[in-house]
């Protein structure tokens, strides 16, 4: 459920007001029972996505749309896995050494989901977002998952999903996810790290491999 409210914030289903509906009216929506809808929006907050406000209610994190359209604007898919490369294996690193077995268990999960839903594209992407999120989350480094949901935020731009939405949905990108997964299960960040760098290495090399072809297309 955190997956659906978390994909309703950040394609701007909310954007009328930064505060969500209540649990009553989500629940409602969603047709499920308050208790989900309340698990789901304590893994938002932990996520940094949402905060309650007391009695007011439970608001969006709010982020400048200004900033997101200029970076946007400036930024491509190699930017995107310079930034990648440099982050995401030490997210491993410390997400091995204080993430919580639930949370790691939910990137588990989220391979699962990966593995049956290996012919949508589209999907792949999602939980491929959804992965990231979570592993950054483990870290329990607040400055590291706000670093990763502004990554996530760029990432969600068009040219983006168009160039790596095909790519991810491979066996050899699958078998990665899936080997992270399990060195995280066994407290090995070293290898969650030198799995992910490969990862990344062989989807760089894939995206300039294509820029090449159309280059000369």
């Amino acid at each position: 459920m955190a997956r659906e409210i978390r994909k309703a914030i950040t394609t701007g289903d909310f954007s009328e007001s930064k505060r969500l509906p209540s649990e009553r009216v989500l629940s409602e929506s969603y047709g499920t029972s308050r208790t989900t809808i309340r698990k789901a929006m304590n893994i938002l907050r932990e996520e940094g996505l949402i905060y309650k406000l007391g009695s007011r209610g439970t608001f969006i994190v709010d982020v400048p749309k200004e900033m997101f359209s200029s970076v946007r604007a400036l930024t491509g898919p190699k930017q995107i896995m310079d930034v990648r490369y440099a982050v995401e294996p030490q997210i491993c690193r410390l997400a091995a050494l204080h993430g919580r077995p639930r949370d790691i268990g939910r990137i588990s999960e989220i391979c699962d989901r990966m593995e049956r839903a290996i012919a949508s594209s589209s999907m792949q992407t999602e939980l491929e977002s959804e992965f990231r999120t979570v592993l950054a989350h483990c870290t329990g480094n607040v400055l590291l998952i706000w670093i990763s949901r502004n990554l996530e935020e760029i990432c969600r731009g068009l040219k983006w999903k168009a160039s790596v939405s095909d790519l991810i949905a491979s066996s050899d990108h699958l078998t990665h996810y899936r080997f992270i997964a399990n060195a995280l299960q066994n407290r090995n960040g070293e290898l969650a790290a030198k799995v992910t760098q490969a990862h990344l290495m062989l989807l760089k090399s894939q995206l300039a491999d294509r820029s090449c072809r159309q280059n000369i297309g």
